[in-house]
């Protein structure tokens, strides 16, 4: 492959590459912005960090073809390189503490259902009280405490609805009825999370809110780790082609100087 096709062809991978990467830094800020995601920075902070190095590496990369600048190619073919260390890395060990499947419970997960690395450094005791006063600070179970029956998210289900294994009844539509009552029987159970929900304090230091939490971010993840592993496969064969490019070039630029041409 000639030096003029290698650099054309590598140029226009880059300019795929940057815009996948701006694309997803566009999908980490509207994450940010999603009140799901919003209180929980590892669901969105490694995606708008993944698009910025995958733009910034594709401005070097275009930047080292067009002009030929050799360092600058040099240098896009370091970074590529520690890209795809880290993209299959991160997979792989996203994969690992994620590979658990969390069994539903009715409506609601448990947290013993997700791997203990998840537990401890996702809404561990480090970072719950920042997620629980993010939460609370946000209004995010505005509405769902008296419309239940309209579709929420598994996060919402967690940590602003009682545990479905408590027992309580709902509000009721048709007697203008917005509180969730105990029935004249009782609660079904009074144990953990059903003792700790109430409508003013809501379910925010629920096991079931953490739960619905991790829950988000592994569905999440499932379409994220197709994405990586694309990103990957496209990468490596930037990086081979990219290999050949700069050699080419160089190869080219020691001709002309040896024949007195630069």
């Amino acid at each position: 492959m000639g030096a003029h096709c290698s650099n054309c062809l590598v140029s226009f991978l880059n300019t795929i590459t940057l815009i996948i990467g701006m694309y997803t830094m566009f999908l980490g800020v509207r994450a940010s912005e999603n009140l799901d995601f919003a209180c929980n920075r590892i669901a969105y902070e490694p995606l708008v960090a993944f698009g910025a190095v995958l733009s910034l590496m594709s401005l070097f990369g275009l930047f080292g073809t067009c002009c030929r600048a050799t360092f600058c190619m040099w240098l896009y073919l370091l970074i590529l390189f520690l890209v795809i260390v880290m993209i299959a890395f991160g997979t792989a060990f996203g994969t690992a503490v994620m590979r658990k499947a969390p069994d539903l419970h009715g409506t609601t997960y448990y947290l013993k259902d997700f791997s203990t690395w998840m537990q401890d450094n996702v809404v561990g005791a480090a970072e719950w009280p920042r997620i629980h006063t993010c939460l609370a600070e946000s209004n995010f179970c505005a509405n769902v405490l008296e419309y239940p029956f309209e579709e929420t998210s598994v996060v919402e289900r967690g940590c602003c609805l009682p545990p479905s294994s408590c027992g309580y009844e709902p509000p009721d539509p048709k007697t203008n009825n917005t509180h969730w009552r105990i029935p004249k029987t009782g609660l079904a159970s009074t144990a953990g999370d059903c003792r700790i929900w109430n409508e003013k304090d809501l379910c925010f230091d629920c096991e079931c809110c953490k739960a619905g939490i991790l829950a988000n971010i592994k569905h999440t993840w499932i379409g994220l780790s197709v994405i990586y592993l694309w990103a990957l496969a496209i990468l490596t064969i930037v990086f081979c082609l990219g290999c050949h490019a700069f050699r080419t070039n160089r190869r080219r630029y020691y001709h002309l100087q040896h024949n007195g041409q630069l």
